[in-house]
């Protein structure tokens, strides 16, 4: 690939990242110059979404993975509001009609399990993500307002996009399709989204790079979207044990109250398994696993 017309100087260097998990939206390189050594992501999307998660991110929340220019935006955001550092858009340009961006080179190398992290960086990552979680929205959607609306048609909103996710993908999966009803109604019964925040909602630990023990930067920030911060939670507690939920909460109580997951687990649950954020996993395993921030946390 030709990256050179990114920069006025010559490429010294120039390495394709191997993909860190699957469903991947991006090609991603380092490239290294005389006085630079950045980051140069490019979209693989088309302009329409290709599965499950995509397609939800899309109906859902209005994320779209060919929008590569609205990460300067997103991250620049994020910046201000996590400690845990989140590297700047240096530059963009379209090439032969791609998108490209050029970001900072962050320290460390990717991580692959929150439950092997020290204490100190769970507690790290509990103070991130709420002070991300902090800044409040009116209106879920997308931060660059590519789509918007009231925080309080949410749960509708998701209902609608939970059945056009089971018709599309999961209409021959009677072990998924045949909770959709009891999802839906949960849903619709649940009060009224008070607020949105800045979620990911493909969370796992391989967006984010550690070094010495420490958690050194969140760098894939392309499926963030505002939405309510309980179901980037309930994402999250499937990537922890209780050893690891017990320093993420402590972590995040230093800055918020952690919210009551319990009304609203089983519905985002189903919706996150309908999306395969973390894969095509058995749909009983998968809405009976572990609640460990009910265990180790104080809800409201």
């Amino acid at each position: 690939m030709n990256l050179q017309p990114l920069f006025t100087q010559p490429i010294l260097r120039q390495c394709l990242f191997p993909d860190v998990h699957p469903g991947q939206a991006s090609d991603v390189w380092l490239v290294e110059t005389r006085d630079e050594s950045v980051i140069v992501r490019r979209t693989r999307m088309s302009s329409e979404p290709a599965n499950d998660f995509w397609w939800g991110c899309r109906d859902l929340f209005g994320v779209d993975p060919t929008d590569l220019f609205a990460l300067e935006g997103m991250n620049r955001v994020l910046g201000e509001l996590s400690p845990i550092p989140v590297p700047q858009v240096l530059r963009k340009a379209v090439v032969d009609g791609v998108p490209y961006v050029v970001v900072e080179k962050m320290p460390g190398t990717t991580l692959r399990s929150f439950q092997s992290l020290p204490t100190e960086a769970l507690v790290q990552l509990g103070e991130a993500l709420a002070r991300i979680h902090a800044r409040k929205f009116s209106e879920c959607g997308t931060l660059s307002g590519r789509l918007r609306y009231p925080v309080g048609q949410f749960h509708k909103r998701m209902a609608a996009t939970m059945r056009e996710l089971v018709q599309r993908y999961y209409a021959d999966v009677p072990e998924i399709s045949i909770l959709l009803d009891e999802m839906c109604a949960q849903l619709l019964a649940l009060p009224p989204l008070r607020h949105a925040s800045l979620i990911m909602l493909d969370m796992d630990p391989t967006q984010f790079l550690h070094e010495n023990g420490r958690i050194t930067a969140l760098v894939d920030t392309e499926v963030y979207a505002l939405g309510p911060r309980e179901l980037e939670l309930v994402a999250l507690e499937y990537l922890l044990d209780k050893a690891s939920a017990a320093a993420f909460v402590s972590g995040y109580e230093s800055v918020l109250p952690f919210p009551d997951l319990r009304q609203v687990r089983a519905p985002y649950r189903y919706f996150c398994r309908l999306m395969e954020v973390q894969g095509p996993v058995d749909i009983d395993a998968w809405m009976n696993g572990p609640k460990w921030f009910d265990e180790v946390g104080s809800p409201l």
